[in-house]
């Protein structure tokens, strides 16, 4: 766990994002502030290995696994977290949710989360498999969705990817 400080604050330390992503890093930075965590971000890009629109549970895994992983490599403090974030689809019986699974790395321990799911359109999920894309891109393009936040648009702005990644986080961090 973090440490506390001596003003009620916690301790400054460092966390590595495995990614460029604004979503990502916004996500971030709000979970470690509702935690009210003394960090120092760095984001750094790295390759999940995955295609574009991973499917399946584990390649969704792997590829939160392999941006941990990168992200550790560009750690300068021993005592670095390490975040690897990436979205996938989990599909059954012809139901597809997006879902973001969250890994931590601490250098002893490892943390995986998930997001809450957003179900995703059948029709749209098969293009995006088929093309090689992803389906926020297809729902960008077919319907004005921001590509990289298809979430909102589905849930009629309900919610968007960047909070559903902070409460994920938040939940990944008080694991620690």
């Amino acid at each position: 766990m973090f440490e506390l400080g001596t003003k009620g604050s916690y301790i400054m330390r460092e966390i590595v994002l495995g990614s460029e992503s604004q979503i990502k890093i916004a996500a971030l930075r709000k979970a470690c502030g509702a935690l009210a965590l003394d960090v120092g971000i760095t984001a750094v890009e790295t390759d999940s290995g995955q295609p574009p629109q991973p499917d399946g549970f584990n390649q969704i895994l792997d590829g939160a696994m392999t941006r941990a992983t990168g992200a550790r490599s560009s750690c300068v403090k021993p005592d670095c977290l390490a975040v690897g974030i990436e979205n996938g689809l989990v599909r059954h019986n012809g139901v597809a949710v997006d879902l973001a699974i969250i890994v931590v790395l601490d250098g002893e321990r490892t943390v995986v989360t998930t997001s809450q799911g957003i179900m995703m359109p059948s029709e749209v999920v098969k293009d995006a498999l088929a093309f090689n894309t992803t389906v926020g891109a297809l729902l960008g393009r077919r319907f004005g969705a921001v590509p990289d936040d298809p979430h909102s648009y589905l849930t009629q702005h309900a919610t968007s990817r960047e909070k559903l990644l902070t409460e994920a986080l938040i939940t990944a961090l008080r694991q620690l």
